[in-house]
């Protein structure tokens, strides 16, 4: 089991060329929906978060963080098998046949669709123990049967997590503590 933890985060702001993002001083102790437009800063909390970017004030947690990027980068010339085996010795089984790809095993990574890759994905994401997932954009090219397993994993999952949506059906769907960006503010 994971430790259970927060994330707090405190006069957080990333600076662009000609756009600072200042973000909510919050501490984060339950599941939660980051809602916002495209170009508020879902993404970039995210990566602050997990130590991928630089930014200026203070983030603090304790335990491990699993990240599941927007836009993943997969190796082209491998099965799914292989690539899952750099990670861990016992495949995921329940997670593959979840998303309903354990057909999909030794196929090559680059003859699999974005529907498909998304889902490996969220595999490789969840797969691992950790003390919070963050999801940014999650449901993004997955089709309806997909987001449902997704939804259900996170609706039933005693791991607590963070999604970073700009589609309100997710807030709605999920019905969880939100957070609000907006790129104006």
């Amino acid at each position: 089991m994971s430790v259970m933890s927060s994330i707090e985060i405190s006069n957080v702001r990333k600076k662009y060329r000609s756009v600072t993002l200042t973000f909510p001083d919050v501490t984060f102790t339950n599941s939660t929906i980051i809602l916002g437009p495209n170009g508020s800063g879902k993404s970039t909390l995210l990566k602050a978060i997990m130590g991928l970017i630089e930014y200026d004030g203070t983030i603090a947690y304790q335990g491990r963080l699993q990240y599941l990027p927007e836009h993943p980068t997969f190796p082209k010339d491998i099965s799914m098998r292989t690539f899952l085996h750099a990670f861990v010795t016992e495949l995921p089984i329940d997670l593959l046949q979840r998303f309903a790809l354990i057909a999909k095993l030794d196929e090559p990574l680059n003859t699999l669709s974005k529907g498909m890759l998304g889902k490996l994905n969220l595999i490789t994401c969840l797969m691992e123990d950790a003390a919070w997932y963050l999801l940014d954009e999650p449901v993004n090219g997955l089709d309806h049967a997909a987001m449902e397993e997704l939804f259900e994993w996170l609706q039933t999952t005693n791991k607590r997590w963070i999604v970073t949506t700009h589609l309100p059906y997710v807030k709605e769907r999920l019905q969880k503590d939100v957070i609000h960006l907006d790129p104006h503010s």
